[in-house]
């Protein structure tokens, strides 16, 4: 088939399957018929409507093959001829099928199993119509094109590759894992993360665990966003820089002897003056340093002679290195602003230029966080986290490595995503976990017309009539209407299901479940939470009680599970319970309670006391 510019990403989805399945009628559609399973001749129908039997000796039926569809052909009467629900396996050659005009025969003729039509069907594109519904006059049509408002009166291609795979069904959780109290000294560039049997690593396949450069979410800096935190101010840390600089270096050739001098200054020590030298005149002392060259040195050696004699000066917390074919990179010893002093020089040749000294201090534009490094830790047990820092507001993946400085806090938090499958987590898990987001799967489609498939139904069912045949008096849905919804059924299903035995103050025995949700409905309503909100005026320490307002007294829980009174401060859940078990606060008294942490002045704490 020809192929066009942008053809490949969207024809299928645009017109169809170039390799139309043989044998499908537009009945099948509309009958609800999806793809074709097997084929025989049959050799008995058998069994008394309308539950039929087919006998095959030459089949092979499978369990599967429940809530698919049989079609019949050729029979000896008319009404065994059509399309059937299968409803039961009796072995590789037996299955039973619903047709209430059925009749036993010998049956001479042919069967096809298909299986119901699903979205399967329409996303592969087996549609025998795919002419009529899309408009096109073949499979091979060219794609449809439109007009941007930026470019009327261009056509473009149709791409809808954009939207593959993008739905916002919710299959995981991405929560902040956070590991606190974590040992880091300086020259720490990375820091080993450590959790047994709670790190697994994410791959293409399964994406839980750590969801950073593990296969599936390669590159994606922001996945694996993990701020780095001051547990004694609960402030995310902010980068502090050592002030730096640079010189540009020119050949011996244009440079003065005992002229061209340049000085600096690390901000604590005396300044230290650099004379060029080309006959060896300069008596050195601590703040008086010789630049040896000669005329034949190219701007590269004096490079290398000016970092010399700065690395060799006693006295000075300054350290030079390589920072290009002829540039002296220059960075004072140590952090803060005290380093921020101006080189001055006397070169008279223009091409000697000097930057800075200039950049130390607490840099409040940046921030430290830490992400896993592909290929590092032992899943499912450790994974190493590498200090980076960044421009806030700027996107992560313009971070840059980062060194752990002297004065810096030795005793971190770290919080960073970790993705969590929703049937994995525990039952508290959305009151004791920081969320980031949830992660979206487009298998949910696939689910959704699995259990089409097992229903056996197909799109646009909104009522069961037709499809309940045993309707007998001992039949639990015997009272359904000619057109019950799934609401009538399931009271019916109430009503049908009998004598209960309860224990307890709430459900009666013998109840219908209709009523046993009643009673617990009522139970829970009966019950309530009074909430005070407390809005600090001073500051409440860490580790010091606090009582609560108005009197209010509430029962303590000795299972620390928080079930008589739940506290909120900055707008986070706090859980109750021994400071060595990594909770927020103790119940001190019935009208106590005492953070871990320092609670701040104006802060606000919600109180709700179950009543």
């Amino acid at each position: 088939m020809p192929v066009s510019n942008n053809r490949l990403s969207q024809e299928l989805d645009i017109q169809g399957s170039v390799n139309v399945a043989n044998g499908r009628t537009l009945t099948d559609e509309t009958n609800g018929f999806g793809a074709q399973i097997s084929t025989g001749t049959g050799d008995t129908i058998g069994g008394a409507a309308p539950n039929m039997t087919l006998t095959d000796a030459g089949a092979a039926f499978t369990a599967q093959d429940v809530g698919r569809f049989i079609t019949l052909s050729s029979s000896t009467t008319p009404a065994n001829d059509g399309s059937f629900l299968i409803i039961a396996f009796t072995s590789g050659t037996v299955i039973t099928y619903l047709n209430t005009a059925g009749v036993a025969e010998v049956f001479p003729g042919t069967w096809a199993v298909t299986k119901p039509y699903a979205i399967e069907d329409d996303i592969n594109f087996a549609r025998t119509d795919r002419k009529n519904i899309k408009g096109t006059a073949s499979h091979v049509t060219d794609v449809p094109v439109y007009q941007r408002p930026t470019n009327v009166g261009t056509n473009v291609p149709a791409n809808l590759t954009n939207i593959a795979g993008k739905t916002t069904d919710a299959k995981a959780l991405v929560v902040n894992r956070r590991f606190p109290a974590q040992a880091v000294a300086p020259s720490n560039q990375y820091i080993l993360l450590s959790d047994t049997g709670n790190l697994k690593h994410a791959d293409a396949t399964d994406r839980t665990g750590v969801p950073i450069q593990d296969g599936a979410d390669a590159g994606a800096f922001e996945a694996s966003y993990a701020e780095v935190i001051d547990p004694t101010t609960e402030a995310a840390l902010e980068v502090r820089g050592n002030a730096f600089g640079s010189i540009t270096a020119i050949a011996g050739a244009v440079l003065v002897d005992g002229t061209d001098t340049f000085v600096l200054n690390d901000g604590v020590n005396p300044a230290v003056t650099f004379e060029f030298d080309d006959n060896a005149s300069v008596v050195q002392t601590a703040t008086l340093r010789a630049v040896n060259f000669t005329a034949g040195d190219s701007a590269t050696t004096v490079r290398n002679t000016i970092i010399a004699a700065i690395n060799g000066a006693p006295t000075l917390a300054i350290t030079a290195s390589i920072a290009g074919t002829a540039l002296v990179g220059l960075v004072n010893d140590a952090t803060g602003a005290g380093g921020n002093v101006a080189i001055t020089e006397t070169v008279a040749n223009a091409g000697f230029i000097v930057t800075g000294m200039a950049g130390g201090g607490v840099h409040t534009g940046k921030r430290i966080y830490a992400r896993t490094r592909a290929g590092t830790g032992i899943s499912p047990d450790s994974v190493e986290a590498e200090f980076r820092m960044v421009t806030k507001g700027a996107a992560l993946s313009t971070s840059a490595p980062y060194t752990w400085e002297t004065g810096q806090p030795t005793t971190i938090d770290l919080f960073y995503g970790f993705r969590e499958r929703l049937d994995n987590m525990n039952d508290t898990a959305l009151r004791t976990v920081l969320t980031n987001g949830i992660v979206g799967d487009a298998d949910m489609q696939q689910d959704i017309t699995d259990i089409r498939s097992v229903l056996g139904v197909g799109d646009n069912v909104s009522s069961f009539s037709g499809l309940l045949t045993n309707t007998g008096l001992n039949f639990v849905f015997s009272a359904a209407d000619a057109t019950p919804s799934a609401l009538e059924l399931f009271n019916l299903l109430n009503a049908g299901i009998g004598i209960r035995t309860y224990t307890g103050p709430y459900l009666s025995n013998g109840q219908t479940v209709t009523a046993s949700l009643q009673a617990l409905s009522d139970a829970i309503t009966g019950s309530a939470f009074v909430r005070t909100v407390e809005r600090l005026a001073i500051a409440n320490n860490a580790n010091v009680a606090r009582t609560l307002p108005g009197a209010q007294l509430y029962t303590l829980d000795g299972t620390n599970n928080g079930q008589n009174l739940i506290v909120y401060w900055r707008g986070v859940l706090k859980d109750p319970g021994p400071v060595a078990n990594d909770n927020d606060y103790a119940e001190t008294s019935t009208s106590q309670i005492t953070p871990y942490t320092k609670i701040n002045v104006k802060d606000h704490i919600n109180y709700f006391i179950y009543a």
